[in-house]
């Protein structure tokens, strides 16, 4: 170019070599890194060998180059990080789902032991706080999360923040805890059983952490009074015998380990349990059914028979009356369903609701003068809808049917805090867990 002076500048690139030095080869799947503050030893994680190993990097060092076994028998380790004090090292591990740490101190006598401080999650990599006492982790599910790691803490090994929105892949059914503060969801495309904080004040709210997982196919779930297990209705996985049956399954919701109760029904898809937690009102959508199940024996009775495409059902307190939701679900329309209440004594149905289209979702408040019903609508173009149906035969607005909500994406189960002020929504086109208040 030229200068003011009319003369030319010129530049003059010179290129720059950089000099390359293989340190060590033989790595079984090298996938992440760390090195020691002085860069004398690196931390290598082999997720095709399942190990974790210590690498001399130091050329001064008569040691140079040297690979040393910490730990092996990992689950697919990825990513990693080293503690300020180069005692401890954290993973990410991918195929056994866990976030582990590691004794790397020689001289200590655990020198080598692997600690798990969460489960089932799809880990991919982990950084700490500058504190030490949380680590940031990320999930490819779940998104970025924050994990307390002091062992000091009553929440150790707790999920206590999410950093990003946490989707419920597929979610379908809810039920609420005695304290109104979980939600449990079972969530039909992940096959997973998951908690989910709903308390407005907790720092934790929204947080979801994983209870059981490859439950498939999940579609609805009831949580006993102690919160000890849960009931869930399902399509057999590949570890269920046999295979491809539908069945109910009890999960124990401290340790995730899910039991078979039945497997007498084809195709459950709404469970509800009764006063005293032996027996379990279960829809058969397949055989047009409504069952009865004893949750001890998995003897399951038919209450009635014949009904046309039957998908939840709500029970009155006293047992008395079951509110059976009758549907068919369309790509691109909203199909005419009915309500039918059914005396479950007789066993026979006493009335009829018409006017709704897709019933998925039933909940009946305790006065037992009105059902809220979510309408499904046509799928994945949130059509859905909430409705309240007067079922209350003295009301001179009895069969009345009032829309609530417009705009939902494909609702699902419904749920309402005791005090009927607050309804919670389950939407599985959209993944997603609502809160609506009245």
């Amino acid at each position: 170019m030229f200068s003011a002076q009319g003369a030319f500048l010129l530049a003059i690139y010179t290129p720059t070599f950089i000099q390359v030095t293989n340190i060590t080869s033989g790595l079984g799947g090298p996938r992440d890194i760390v090195i020691d503050s002085i860069e004398t030893v690196a931390y290598v994680t082999e997720q095709e060998t399942g190990r974790l190993v210590q690498v001399n990097i130091d050329p001064a060092s008569p040691d140079y180059r040297d690979i040393t076994l910490i730990a092996d028998g990992l689950g697919g380790p990825r990513g990693l990080t080293l503690n300020q004090g180069s005692d401890l090292v954290y993973l990410a591990e991918e195929l056994s789902r866990e976030l582990s740490v590691v004794d790397i101190d020689p001289g200590s006598a655990g020198y080598g032991g692997v600690t798990t401080i969460l489960r089932k999650q799809t880990l991919r990599d982990v950084a700490l706080s500058p504190d030490e006492r949380t680590a940031v982790v990320a999930d490819a599910e779940d998104g970025v999360l924050v994990v307390d790691i002091d062992p000091g803490s009553p929440d150790f090994g707790q999920i206590i923040e999410c950093l990003t929105p946490v989707p419920l892949n597929g979610a379908r059914g809810l039920d609420l805890s005695g304290d109104e503060t979980i939600a449990y969801v079972v969530e039909e495309f992940s096959g997973e059983l998951s908690r989910v904080d709903i308390n407005p004040t907790s720092p934790n709210f929204g947080a979801v952490a994983t209870i059981a997982d490859d439950l498939f196919i999940l579609t609805n779930v009831d949580v006993n009074k102690a919160e000890t297990f849960a009931y869930v209705t399902r399509e057999a996985g590949p570890r269920d015998s046999p295979t491809g049956w539908k069945i109910v399954t009890c999960v124990d919701l401290m340790t995730g380990e899910a039991v078979t109760v039945t497997d007498k029904v084809a195709k459950p898809t709404n469970i509800v349990l009764n006063q005293d937690e032996t027996e379990a009102y279960v829809v058969d959508r397949k055989q047009g059914a409504l069952f009865r199940v004893n949750l001890a024996t998995g003897e399951a009775s038919p209450i009635i028979n014949g009904l046309a495409n039957p998908f939840a059902v709500a029970i009155n307190q006293a047992e008395s009356f079951a509110y059976v939701t009758l549907c068919e679900f369309h790509p691109t329309l909203s199909m005419p369903g009915e309500i039918v209440q059914v005396d479950l004594t007789t066993r026979q149905i006493i009335t009829t609701f018409t006017g709704v289209a897709s019933p998925a979702g039933i909940w009946i408040n305790a006065s037992e003068t009105k059902a809220y019903i979510t309408e499904f609508g046509p799928e994945g173009d949130c059509g859905g809808t909430l409705n309240v149906v007067d079922i209350d035969s003295t009301s001179p607005n009895y069969r009345t049917i009032t829309r609530l909500l417009t705009g939902l994406c494909g609702p699902h189960d419904i749920q309402f805090n005791k005090a009927e002020s607050v309804a919670y929504i389950v939407e599985v086109d959209s993944s997603r867990l609502i809160r609506v208040d009245f």
